[in-house]
């Protein structure tokens, strides 16, 4: 089954406690949060990492130190020493979301901000444009959402990214939250799709190899994910 996850990320957080969870990032992104001039950008590409310790520490019960990411030819993480074990991540707002699965998963998550979907035309195929422009106000900008956070759940699992014309894939929705790529993509036939409603304001749509979605996002709190480092140490 394809977990899904989410961490709502508000809140203030003690220097002491921001310290000691920089180091139980990997180095690498411990140099990359310091860079980042922003301070939710920090915050949110910290919690990012520590919410994927988190779920590999509780799923596999080993210690933080002994969980190692690296990158594939695509430049996608992934969990070293540990085949069968797939995960995306995703972070929006104050809202960072995972995936996880025993194949390749993607997901995005996306704060629904005002926007003409006329000026995406790029990423749509004509029956997309067609459907959506069928629908008017809050109904369009809400499936606008829908279609751009599936293409990016779908360019996330096969790891293609940027390398995908969006514009050539055709979603369609189906009930309860499916929804199905029904052209474009040389390994459409091989997905599945889920779209979940996190919150009013936010769009979510997972990508999987296999057909089998939780029901409904797990959502985790960040008190939860501090306690369960603070007895952790790290080699790094």
């Amino acid at each position: 089954m394809t977990e899904v996850y989410a961490l709502h990320t508000a809140g203030v957080m003690e220097d002491g406690v921001r310290g000691h969870l920089l180091t139980m990032v990997s180095p690498e992104k411990r140099t990359r949060i310091r860079l980042l001039r922003n301070p939710d950008d920090a915050h949110r590409t910290l919690f990012s990492e520590l919410l994927l310790r988190f779920l590999v520490m509780r799923k596999y019960g080993i210690p933080n130190r002994e969980i190692c990411l690296d990158f594939d030819a695509y430049n996608k993480p992934f969990l070293r020493n540990f085949g069968g074990f797939h995960f995306n991540t995703s972070h929006s707002g104050r809202w960072i979301v995972c995936a996880l699965d025993r194949t390749a998963v993607g997901i995005d998550v996306e704060f629904m901000k005002e926007v003409d979907p006329g000026e995406f035309n790029d990423i749509l195929s004509p029956e997309e444009r067609k459907d959506l422009f069928a629908l008017k106000g809050n109904d369009r900008l809400a499936y606008f959402y829908r279609l751009w956070t599936l293409k990016e759940s779908y360019s996330k699992a096969t790891g293609e990214g940027l390398n995908i014309n969006f514009g050539s894939l055709t979603f369609k929705k189906r009930s309860q939250g499916e929804a199905a790529l029904i052209s474009g993509g040389g390994y459409g036939r091989n997905f599945f799709f889920r779209t979940y409603n996190l919150d009013p304001f936010h769009a979510l749509a997972v990508c999987s190899q296999r057909g089998l979605f939780s029901e409904d996002v797990r959502i985790l709190g960040v008190d939860e994910i501090i306690k369960s480092f603070a007895g952790e140490r790290t080699d790094a």
